[in-house]
């Protein structure tokens, strides 16, 4: 596993099966691996509440949970990107499909383990998913392309349809409000049809600007002077009542990036992390890097997002809250980030526990 370990984490009650896989993995690949333990599906599920696994062996009899509901109730309770090895005392073919079909990686016989059947199994495991990930990614890519090509046609139509008439309305009620007196009745109405027809063409203005091609301006920049610009952009008013925390890891590799775009991307991911949060609420950035991305982290303490609208918060137009703006900053970030080979990952514990945005920016 090169230099760097992965953690595995082991579900699993008899202290001498415990022993015997510790003992193989030291034996098969010492410095790959890093074993935690629980002794129950409870402790399980509990150490991944708070901590991160690249892979789980799980023993399907455990003192809180036996059979196949061991391996349902584990699965259905964590993040669905961690694959998990199933262990078992019985050689049970129909068993061991069903548990395949529930989607485990694998189903391991403890009579018939060895050491290097262990780490293959391990190993196998984490690669299929990270190969599963990736073309997930992929076709995510692919889909935002195809949106994208058919709303770049669709914009400038439906532009033109909306701004010229639009321009009419506007001018009229501007012109029909200056020679009103300032005691006229009417005045409240005509200001509600300039307001409302100045936001309906900032929408159209920003839609535009989301569905056409962009012109990015590639350079290799320290991610780090491009964070500490977003906040300059976005000011110390908006800032002020916030707790603004910086870890920023210093050296960190230089990465190509249109600037501009990708102080965009954090400028719309911040002011929706201020916008989310009660005054004296926390926002924490982090910068630092894995072998192929550098990796900004947006992490803030305010209403979180429920589990049901995750996959909704890039798609146009949806918020769950009732704000300024015309609802595509989310959108247009990610389809940026994406167009530079990177992805956004979005977490959060659920409403009320806060959300964190990670920017994955290649290296390459």
């Amino acid at each position: 596993m090169n230099d760097k370990f992965s953690t595995v984490l082991l579900i699993e009650d008899n202290e001498g099966d415990v022993k015997l896989i510790e003992s193989m993995i030291k034996e098969e690949d010492p410095r790959g691996f890093r074993l935690e333990l629980a002794k129950s599906l409870g402790q399980g599920i509990e150490y991944l509440s708070s901590n991160r696994a690249d892979m789980i062996l799980l023993d399907l009899s455990l003192p809180d949970s036996r059979g196949l509901d061991t391996f349902t109730v584990l699965h259905a309770s964590i993040p669905s990107d961690i694959p998990i090895v199933v262990l078992s005392g019985l050689e049970d073919r129909e068993l061991a499909i069903k548990a395949v079909h529930a989607g485990a990686q694998d189903y391991l016989v403890k009579g018939s383990l060895d050491g290097g059947l262990l780490i293959r199994s391990i190993n196998y495991a984490i690669e299929r998913k990270k190969a599963h990930e990736e073309k997930d990614v992929l076709l995510k890519k692919l889909a935002y392309k195809e949106k994208l090509a058919s709303l770049g046609k669709l914009a400038g139509g439906v532009a033109h349809e909306i701004n010229n008439p639009l321009a009419s309305i506007l001018s009229t009620a501007e012109l029909l409000l200056d020679e009103l007196p300032y005691d006229s009745p009417y005045r409240e109405s005509l200001d509600m049809i300039i307001k409302e027809s100045q936001r309906i063409r900032d929408t159209v203005k920003s839609f535009i600007g989301f569905a056409k091609d962009r012109t990015f301006d590639f350079k290799r920049y320290n991610i780090n002077a491009v964070v500490e610009n977003a906040l300059n952009i976005i000011g110390r008013r908006k800032l002020e009542g916030f707790r603004v925390t910086k870890k920023l890891t210093e050296p960190l590799t230089e990465v190509k990036i249109s600037r501009f775009h990708i102080e965009e991307v954090f400028v719309s991911i911040i002011t929706n992390g201020l916008q989310s949060m009660a005054p004296g609420g926390e926002l924490t950035i982090t910068t630092g890097e894995d072998e192929e991305n550098v990796i900004i982290k947006f992490k803030d303490t305010g209403e979180g997002i429920d589990k049901g609208n995750m996959e909704k918060i890039f798609e146009p137009y949806f918020t769950t809250r009732n704000k300024k703006g015309t609802g595509l900053g989310l959108t247009s970030s990610n389809v940026i980030v994406t167009q530079h080979g990177g992805i956004i990952k979005v977490n959060s514990g659920g409403r009320g526990r806060g959300s964190e945005f990670s920017v994955y920016l290649p290296k390459k």
